[in-house]
């Protein structure tokens, strides 16, 4: 894909989750940012070995949010 859109579409999707988190909407919050994990922002091209800390960690930790809100909202349902 193009690596433009893969980046815009990247941040309107985490604009959009963060949104979604401020609405108290916590499983779909969680929803959007798994899907802007789908549109990688960085160079698509580049091994995982060879990318920056700085592009690792924001992925990793995009990961985690999106885990850490999916499973929130499954517990929070019981």
């Amino acid at each position: 894909m193009n690596r433009n859109f893969n980046r815009i579409a990247h941040i309107g999707l985490v604009f959009l989750g963060l949104a979604n988190l401020l609405m108290r909407d916590v499983g779909m919050a969680g929803a959007v940012l798994g899907l802007a994990l789908a549109f990688d922002p960085f160079d698509t091209q580049q091994p995982w070995g060879e990318r920056s800390v700085i592009q690792k960690t924001w992925l990793l930790a995009l990961l985690a949010a999106t885990l850490g809100l999916i499973a929130y909202s499954i517990i929070a349902r019981n």
